[in-house]
């Protein structure tokens, strides 16, 4: 998956790409790369995308008013998966790494399954022409997962069916239309219930802003 996803993103035209797979995926590098490295190359112009295939966890505890939350994880590749708040990275922190990110755009795809995003929704999606270069002028950190709480990621066809439908999204392949660019707010809207429909059910993703009220732009991998 995490191969597919470099391939089309650099064929794309995504100018720098880092991959973390198997061994080098660990906690301490991926919060290097997201915390350390790729903050102090991006300009406020740029955009910046973190896809991440693997497991997740939700913890759910009271907060200090007594009331039940939940907080999602993901864990890297020696993370504990029953242990697993020493060991994985929290969606807090990622939302943290996100405030100190100067680009404009940020879109986080994550193949893993977990609750406790607290995410910010929107409408429908809306193509007019005045309207993408009013949203893609506003910051936007947006973020899409393969599910929720206790469901597991489904594979199919040599991916996750979660990795299938966006990389077919970044193609501009939306169900039944084809489009020469793609918003975060579509792909969002189109994954979550065609996932959920080739899972029957087993996992329903979910998509919202993290930061922000703009949005990511895509133009589709089959024009480069």
């Amino acid at each position: 998956d995490a191969e597919a996803v470099k391939a089309k993103f650099t064929k794309m035209g995504f100018d720098k790409i880092f991959e973390l797979t198997n061994s080098d995926a660990t906690r301490i590098n991926i919060l290097r790369l997201l915390s350390d490295k790729i903050p102090g190359m991006l300009g406020e112009n740029d955009q910046l995308v973190v896809y991440f295939a693997g497991h997740g966890q939700t913890e759910t505890y009271k907060d200090k008013d007594g009331l039940m939350v939940q907080e999602g994880y993901i864990i890297p590749i020696d993370g504990d998966t029953k242990n697993y708040r020493g060991t994985a990275i929290s969606m807090s922190k990622i939302i943290d790494v996100s405030h100190r990110i100067k680009a404009k755009h940020v879109f986080y795809a994550f193949d893993s399954c977990y609750s406790g995003l607290g995410l910010k929704r929107s409408g429908g999606v809306n193509k007019t022409d005045d309207y993408v270069k009013k949203i893609s002028s506003l910051k936007s950190v947006q973020i899409v997962t393969a599910g929720g709480k206790d469901e597991q990621a489904s594979e199919e066809k040599g991916h996750g069916v979660f990795t299938r439908y966006f990389l077919q999204a970044l193609d501009g392949k939306l169900g039944s239309t084809s489009t020469e660019y793609v918003t975060g707010s579509e792909i969002g809207t189109f994954i979550r219930p065609v996932v959920s429909k080739q899972t029957k059910n087993a996992q329903t993703p979910n998509f919202g802003w993290l930061l922000g009220e703009g949005d990511n732009i895509f133009f589709n991998a089959s024009n480069k």
